[in-house]
């Protein structure tokens, strides 16, 4: 799942690079400058929405999953009749809710910072 989250942040950087490149040409006219802004703070609308919700979907995850731990060893406890799940297994499912989230995050500000150029790029021209 991590590394759909690494695609998903290359992608974005991409996007970014294209859409600065093509901003940052001398040649083009104000009216592409227009466009090119609108469409930039549309893919930053679009993708902060669709992070957000990868945020909140983790963070609901990981209280979830902490609770389902809990009563996971409160049945081991008190000797039911459980598959048993491996410590390490886990703990790597709890970091992989933390690692996603910290993801978003990180994409978020990604995109914040693409937001900044662009609103200064499309300013100054």
């Amino acid at each position: 799942m991590q590394n759909l989250y690494l695609i998903i942040a290359i992608l974005i950087l991409a996007v970014i690079a294209l859409l600065l490149l093509s901003l940052k040409k001398a040649s083009l006219k104000r009216g592409s400058h227009i466009k090119c802004y609108e469409m930039g703070n549309q893919l930053v609308h679009d993708l902060k929405n669709h992070l957000i919700s990868i945020e909140a979907t983790s963070t609901g995850c990981e209280e979830f999953m902490l609770k389902l731990v809990d009563g996971y060893s409160k049945a081991k406890e008190a000797q039911l009749v459980i598959d048993p799940i491996q410590k390490r297994h886990l703990e790597q499912l709890a970091a992989s809710l933390n690692n996603i989230n910290n993801s978003a995050n990180k994409a978020n500000k990604i995109i914040e910072q693409f937001k900044n150029k662009l609103d200064k790029v499309t300013i100054n021209n």
